[in-house]
């Protein structure tokens, strides 16, 4: 009989003990429009622990014990917070309130370039005439940097001769006594090139 009761005490310590958790919850939102942030992320020092915020940007992670900790809150895009509280209660609500990072924000970059027609010859002797041509190029690149375990991440496409122009586009003239002794090479035909870059 004295062992039941004895059972039954310490099961009832244990379940107060569990009742009894310090829970640290909040909410994650935008400084501008104040909506909840979902999917950010909530670390514990103590021990790396963490959670992600929910649909409507709220939190909730336990603690093993009453002190100070420090809570740190990250979301791509935005400058990450860490803020330093004590746990007395058992709920301690903190909240977030995050800025955007404009080092952080995507970045799309279009370049163009037309090249000016050049008079151009074929021979050491500066007679032989090349007709000059003009070329166009578009290139389009799009950046976003610091996206979890990676520092920059590049994707871009790029457009040579986009017009398709046929022309000579290297010349090799030697410099000797027969007349026309060049060589030529056609010039780059329209292509499609397409880039990823990563950092780590």
């Amino acid at each position: 009989m004295t062992t039941k009761i004895l059972l039954i005490a310490l099961s009832l310590s244990s379940f107060a003990h569990i009742v009894q958790s310090q829970v640290i919850q909040g909410k994650i939102t935008d400084v501008v429009t104040n909506s909840p942030l979902p999917g950010a992320n909530i670390i514990i020092n103590t021990d790396n622990k963490g959670t992600i915020s929910a649909l409507d940007g709220t939190y909730q992670i336990a603690v093993p014990e009453p002190g100070n900790y420090t809570i740190s809150c990250s979301f791509m895009g935005y400058i990450a917070v860490k803020k330093t509280i004590t746990v007395a209660d058992s709920i301690v609500k903190v909240n977030f309130v995050l800025v955007p990072d404009s080092k952080q924000l995507d970045e799309v970059i279009i370049q163009g370039e037309i090249t000016s027609p050049v008079k151009r010859t074929g021979d050491a002797t500066n007679k032989e005439k090349i007709d000059a041509y003009t070329l166009s190029y578009m290139g389009v690149k799009y950046s976003l940097n610091n996206v979890l375990f990676i520092k920059s991440f590049q994707v871009g496409i790029e457009i040579k001769n986009v017009f398709d122009t046929k022309y000579v586009g290297s010349i090799n003239a030697s410099d000797d006594s027969n007349q026309g002794s060049a060589t030529y090479f056609a010039g780059i035909p329209r292509c499609i090139i397409g880039s990823i870059s990563l950092t780590f």
